[in-house]
């Protein structure tokens, strides 16, 4: 018997061996792309003897002759490169590439742009990789529907490595379904160069092995299809097709064509079966499962068309399925585009108005500054020169003139002027009437005065600026100059109007005066104000949310006030309750935190606001790596070296000290040697964190807490890791080396699956990701995230926030800088506008909260500061008006949108007429949030965009 079984299993080796097979595919092609800056962006090294392999910045793309594996079954596969020179690889991740290219002839490193480059697929045409404007990360690593895979590289002896291939990327490579794979360095903080050999080193070349089986004659059954014009997805002069397909487990990919025309790879999804397949999402647990249908969208076509559709199914050896062919008409272009009527700068001449012998009083609109000293318009954002000689959009030289929604703030400035800068002036006040229409009343309590505070915009500028609003009551007294200012050169004091429309006004013209008294002297201003008859929510369609990194020690509540009052968002990171035990056994103390936090979620805290007993939209968790258990030595499972030098402080170049390198040297040696994070931290690490979560939302349901969207932020930087001593070794917040994706995937498929297991709503209790490279996220966070910031400015971006969104479903915003504080406050509007209109839901400024210094040296994130020099809690900055005021305008667009069902498109052609919405990115690292910049518009464009917006609202 048991030489029977001996013979049996010689006879199955000896059977399977026949059928065994091992091929070498030869490399016929490669290129070596960088994204590292602008310049070698446009380069070129197709012929160089070398490539350079370098985290997210440099990588290639390789063509193989897969002419021996067509039509076979892959059992295993490796790709093999020799290195050049010394490296610090570790993790390699391939891909499939879904879009062809040219290898060109270039020799040099970052040669002339020939052949591909990371801008083109071939500089020579200037084809695209994909869309216009894209580049090779949007058909790489999981964007432009491509497969992935990453592993460890393994030493092979004489300087050759191997990383196993998953047997899809063969497969695509042999049924035509990419052109050859792109392969990257998982990357290290030590950004190190690492070489290895292209096709053009003898002796070098690169070469995948493959291990094949049977062979693969099957073709798959005929595709089941459905087709119909989609118009939601028209342009302003395209049509759009969607498409579904059933997917099977017998087909690969498929081949389209539109009217004979190929459809090109990268509008095309893999069948989930084949999306699935990659290493990258092995780690993903708890997803909903994959949908019986793969749906896409065919767009940019010729607009109600009737188009011949023709797909084919391929199977993993290269088998065609008979072709489905349908017959679809594309969806009409988008109409109703609404036309602006004309619109014209004001224009005449005006005179202030006389207080006395001493005063001259003037009006501008609320966003303009007036130079103290000059009083002129700092920026150029007003008809006329602003010093009260010429009418503006506010000012007709007689009354103060201003319309708005129901529920609106309208805004605009007093300019008090002494005719003599060598005597002071004392005892000024101003005091508004109530403004009346019939039985409608805006009342005087319906008035916000605010003294214009100025400061400069730096330690070494010797110019001033009106900066922040300090409140001022009614008939309160100043003077000019401002004493405690002690700006002796001061010629002007600014005063800003805010004035409520209130919900229960009757729609029309309210009149009324605003009086300017100084000693025995006193002059009326007459204010009109048109009411619409419509009215802004109190719950915001769009969130301006100011972004600070610790809570005010004091009145916490106030910041979270005046953002509320002006319509926009307080956030700080992060409110905590007290965490004790490990484990399942954690326990959460609820007292310090529902003091805290509680009136933000019921709306306790905003009862006497605008908008009344309104709870905070969104406000963050306060999960992080340490919390609610600690990241250390018993919960993390490293042997390698424990970073523990705190160079916060360090005086001089910190990189030049002894320690301070010993612990960057660490923190590499981390990255070389730790497990993937899900198997490094323990048990009790990830138990007490869901534990956390189900006490978090438990308690909130006990109270009743569920208008606000909750979440869950990983703030993490290892950038920070040595300087703040804190126990991480990744990156969570922006992340950029493929362990901090990793890292954030992990802790956010952990938040995801734990809050789907209980039932919670997702719309409130949402995993969020701050992503700065959108263009290497791929499919990593698909499933395990709802909420997604990120840096979407310049059309490309803008692109990629609406692939995300529509193929992923996370909700976008966008994040950034407050802006320069000499910068025109129209700049604050003109930004969220912009944001709008390319599809994101807010506005995320990254720090603003300022010190005491700010109110005299005024800063880019100085937003709010702290106002104990005035008497108050926290002070403003005129920053706060300008996102208000694009706040407002975007309730007004919705309200459009939704009304009249028009597209952001057609809606951006409109508001074109009045001013020119964009960004442009202004250089710098892509981590700083103020390298974007927005364009200015004037105040009266938008008064007149305000005015005709209402007109068609109310049509």
């Amino acid at each position: 018997m048991k030489m029977l079984n001996v013979f049996l299993l010689v006879l199955i080796t000896m059977m399977t061996s026949l059928h065994a097979e091992s091929v070498k595919l030869k490399a016929i092609a490669d290129v070596w792309l960088s994204d590292a800056n602008d310049s070698e962006r446009n380069s070129s090294s197709g012929k160089n003897a070398r490539i350079k392999l370098k985290t997210i910045q440099e990588m290639g793309a390789f063509r193989f002759d897969v002419s021996a594996v067509k039509g076979k079954e892959v059992k295993s596969a490796k790709l093999f490169l020799k290195l050049s020179g010394k490296n610090m690889l570790r993790f390699l991740r391939v891909s499939t590439i879904s879009q062809s290219w040219v290898e060109g002839t270039s020799k040099a490193a970052y040669g002339p742009a020939n052949g591909a480059t990371f801008n083109h697929a071939d500089a020579g045409s200037k084809k695209s990789w994909s869309y216009p404007g894209s580049q090779f990360a949007d058909v790489i690593m999981g964007s432009g529907n491509t497969i992935t895979t990453y592993d460890q590289f393994q030493k092979v002896g004489k300087g050759w490595i191997s990383v196993k291939l998953t047997p899809e990327l063969i497969y695509a490579m042999s049924n035509g379904s990419t052109d050859g794979l792109c392969v990257m360095d998982g990357g290290n903080l030590a950004y190190f160069n690492n070489f290895i050999s292209s096709r053009e080193q003898n002796g070098g070349q690169p070469y995948i092995q493959v291990e094949l089986g049977g062979s693969l004659s099957k073709a798959p059954a005929k595709p089941v299809v459905t087709a119909k014009e989609n118009y939601e997805r028209s342009g302003i002069k395209t049509g759009a097709i969607a498409v579904s397909i059933k997917s099977t487990t017998d087909v690969f990919s498929w081949n389209i064509t539109l009217d004979g025309k190929a459809v090109e790879r990268w509008k095309i999804p893999f069948p989930f079966v084949t999306q699935r397949t990659g290493l990258e999402q092995n780690h993903l647990s708890g997803r909903a499962p994959a949908p019986e249908k793969v749906s896409f969208l065919l767009d940019g076509l010729a607009p109600g068309k009737s188009y011949k559709l023709d797909v084919v199914a391929v199977s993993k050896g290269g088998g065609l399925s008979p072709k489905t062919s349908v017959n679809v008409k594309s969806s009409i272009a988008r109409v109703g585009t609404p036309k602006a009527a004309a619109i014209k700068e004001p224009a005449g001449g005006s005179k202030p108005f006389s207080l006395g012998s001493k005063l001259k009083v003037w009006a501008v609109p609320g966003l303009v500054k007036v130079d103290p000293v000059s009083s002129k318009s700092i920026h150029g954002d007003l008809a006329g020169l602003g010093d009260g000689n010429s009418v503006n959009a506010v000012w007709n030289g007689k009354a103060i003139t201003l319309h708005g929604a129901k529920g609106e703030f309208v805004s605009f400035q007093i300019v008090v002027a002494r005719n003599n800068t060598s005597a002071p002036v004392q005892g000024i006040t101003i005091a508004p009437s109530a403004l009346k229409n019939g039985g409608s009343s805006i009342g005087i309590g319906d008035f916000e005065l605010f003294k214009n505070w100025y400061s400069t915009p730096s330690i070494k500028s010797k110019r001033w600026y009106p900066a922040f609003n300090v409140p001022m009551k009614s008939r309160g007294s100043f003077a000019i100059p401002d004493a405690k200012r002690g700006m002796n050169e001061q010629k002007n004091q600014t005063i800003l109007v805010d004035v409520y429309i209130p919900k229960t006004g009757k729609p029309g013209v309210h009149k009324g005066s605003i009086s300017v008294k100084q000693g025995s002297s006193i002059i009326k201003l007459p204010i009109e104000v048109n009411v619409y008859n419509f009215a802004l929510p109190d719950k915001l369609n769009f969130y301006v949310e100011f972004n600070t990194y610790s809570v005010p020690r004091k009145n916490h509540l106030d910041y979270h006030r005046v953002a509320h009052q002006n319509r926009c968002v307080f956030n700080p990171w992060r409110y905590r309750p007290k965490a004790s035990g490990t484990g399942k056994a954690l326990t959460l103390d609820w007292g310090s935190y529902d003091k805290k936090v509680g009136p933000l979620l019921s709306g306790e805290a905003f009862k006497n606001n605008r908008r009344n007993s309104v709870p905070v939209p969104c406000l963050y968790l306060p999960f992080e790596d340490t919390w609610p258990i600690n990241l250390d030595k018993n919960n993390y499972h490293y042997k390698g070296p424990w970073v523990s030098f705190k160079g916060y402080g360090i005086k001089g170049n910190k990189n030049k000290n002894p320690a301070y390198k010993k612990a960057k040297d660490d923190l590499n040696k981390h990255y070389m040697i730790s497990n993937y994070i899900g198997k490094a931290l323990q048990p009790a690490y990830q138990d007490g964190e869901a534990k956390a979560i189900k006490l978090f939302v438990e308690h909130f349901k006990s109270k009743g807490w569920n208008q606000t969207e909750m979440h869950q932020f990983y703030g993490g930087k290892k950038t920070h890791r040595i300087d703040y001593a804190t126990n991480m070794w990744w990156m969570t917040d922006e992340p950029y080396h493929w362990d901090d994706w990793q890292a954030l995937q992990f802790f956010n498929n952990l938040w995801t699956k734990t809050i789907r297991s209980i039932g919670a709503d997702q719309n409130i209790w949402m995993a969020r990701g701050d992503i700065s490279r959108p263009n290497w996220q791929g499919k990593v966070l698909d499933g395990v995230i709802q909420l997604q910031y990120g840096g979407f400015g310049t059309a490309t971006r803008n692109k990629r926030m609406h692939w995300l969104r529509d193929n992923t479903g996370v909700k976008i915003r966008d994040y950034g800088g407050l802006g320069n504080t000499s910068m025109s406050y129209t700049q604050a509007s003109s930004n969220i506008i912009h944001l709008w209109l390319s599809g994101a839901g807010g506005f995320l400024p990254w720090q603003t909260v300022g010190r005491a210094g700010s109110l005299d040296n005024n800063s880019t994130t100085s937003l709010f500061v702290e106002g104990s020099r005035f008497g108050i809690s926290v002070v403003a900055d005129m920053r706060l008006k300008g996102f208000r005021e694009g706040q407002q305008l975007i309730e007004y667009l919705v309200i459009l949108e939704k009304t009249k069902k028009l597209s952001k498109d057609q809606i951006r052609i409109y508001v074109n007429n009045f001013f020119s919405v964009g960004m442009k990115h202004t250089g710098g690292n892509v981590d700083n949030a103020d390298s974007k910049k927005s364009t200015t518009f004037k105040a009266w464009q938008i008064s007149e965009l305000r005015k005709q917006l209402a007109k068609l609202i109310s049509k």
